[in-house]
This record gives C-alpha cells, sequence and structure tokens, in this order.
C-alpha cells in the first residue's frame, strides 16, 4: 500500500512537470519550483527512486537508490539504466524500453511487480517496483520507485523449507509405523530424504546403522552411489 501511494505520489508529480511545461502561462519559475519539489520528495523518500530519459539514461537518483544499488549519484546520473540490469535480463529489458518509449508509457504501469537488479558489486537482487511516465518537450522520462525484497524473499525461502522438512518427517515417521521390514522401511526412508529439494542436489544417498558387534558403521540402503562408493563405504570407522 505504501508502495502504490508512493507511486501514485510520483505518477502526479511528473503529470505536474509536464504541464508547467506545456502551459504557457506556467513560465520557467513554476517548473523549476516543480521540479524542486520532486527532487526534495525523492531524497527524504525511503524507498529507492530512479528517472530515465526515453534514451535510458539515468537524470536522477536518490539516497535510496544508492543503498540499493551501491552506486553514488555522481556515479550513475548520466549513464546508461542498463548498468543496474543482470545480463541474462538485458536483452527483454531493452525490448521492454524501447517498447514503453514508442507507446508513450509502461506496459506495467499502474502495477507493483517483481524484478532483479544488478547491485555495484556484482550481486544480483530482487526488488518490487512501480513505474510511471511523464512527456516533458515532446521526451519520454520514466520513473521507478523500487523496494528491496530481498529479506522478504530469504524469510519466504526458509519457511518453505521448515514446511517441507515437516512434511519429510511426518512422512518417516508414517513409514516407521507401516508393517515392513527396517531394510523397506529405510528404502523408503531414504526416497523421503532425496526428494528434499535442498538436501538431494545429486539425488545420492545412503543411510548407515551402527554395527554393535564391530563398532563399525554398515551401509544399509543406498541410492545412486557408483560402484566403487559403494564398495569403499560399505563399512566405516568411526572416529
Amino acid at each position: 500500500a505504501e508502495l502504490e501511494r508512493m507511486h501514485q505520489m510520483f505518477r502526479q508529480l511528473g503529470h505536474d512537470l509536464q504541464h508547467s511545461q506545456s502551459s504557457l502561462s506556467a513560465g520557467l519559475k513554476e517548473l523549476e519550483e516543480e521540479e524542486n519539489r520532486f527532487r526534495a520528495l525523492t531524497q527524504s523518500a525511503t524507498d529507492a527512486i530512479i528517472s530515465a530519459d526515453e534514451e535510458g539514461i539515468v537524470t536522477s537518483w536518490n539516497r535510496g537508490a544508492e543503498r540499493l544499488f551501491g552506486y553514488q549519484e555522481q556515479e550513475i546520473v548520466g549513464k546508461s539504466v542498463s548498468l543496474l540490469v543482470p545480463a541474462k535480463y538485458l536483452s527483454a529489458h531493452l525490448n521492454g524500453y524501447a517498447a514503453a518509449v514508442a507507446a508513450g508509457f509502461t506496459r506495467r504501469r499502474d502495477e507493483i511487480f517483481e524484478l532483479h537488479g544488478l547491485h555495484k558489486n556484482g550481486k544480483i537482487l530482487p526488488f518490487e517496483a512501480a513505474l510511471s511516465s511523464w512527456s516533458i518537450g515532446g521526451r519520454r522520462h520514466f520513473c521507478a520507485i523500487m523496494r528491496d525484497i530481498s529479506k522478504r524473499k530469504k524469510n519466504a525461502e526458509k519457511s518453505h523449507r521448515d514446511f517441507m522438512s515437516r512434511v519429510a518427517i511426518n512422512n518417516i515417521l508414517e513409514v516407521a509405523l507401516k508393517p515392513m521390514s527396517l531394510n523397506e522401511k529405510l528404502t523408503k526412508s531414504l526416497q523421503i530424504l532425496l526428494a528434499v529439494p535442498w538436501l538431494a542436489l545429486q539425488y545420492k544417498g545412503a543411510i548407515f546403522l551402527m554395527n554393535s558387534k564391530t563398532g563399525k558403521l554398515d551401509m544399509i540402503v543406498e541410492h545412486g552411489l557408483a560402484e566403487q562408493i559403494k564398495a569403499s563405504c560399505q563399512e566405516v570407522f568411526l572416529g
């Protein structure tokens, strides 16, 4: 809701700038006042706010953008906004920007959506954005209001992992209560564990049990292991 409110505010400011420029009675002073008001609002905002012209050259850059992307204002103003786009998204960005310039508006205006940006240090970061555009002197200008959602993504991923872990544990407990041999229970338990994405990077694994007579760990069940590994790991010494 807050991002939407900021988006509407800056969209209105863009229209005000356009109106001030086109109105015969407005004069340069009114236009300058609108630009100063625009800059004051952008610099005081906590969200990243970036403006660019129709060539994709950054024309304004607030402190929130500095925090999000790592560039100081003097480093990025006058440079291409493409510097902020990861290589794998660059083609789509250039095509979308050209289409927005040709159409006179962004395809996803009035929407809040997720994108990925490129930090100065090379790290790819997720953020949500709202776009707006306006015209001054027959030239299009675009504004993006962006908010870092890295923590939200990380928390969502952790919640998903916790949920999937609980599901795996419950499934293993169900297997343990079924009337089948120990070997069958361990085989099914291993299959359940290997179905958990972050545990099954190569879908390979084994379950060992302590042999009370030899003091070694015996491989009871395995999945996907090479013959050489299976042969060398049938018994494993502790310590």
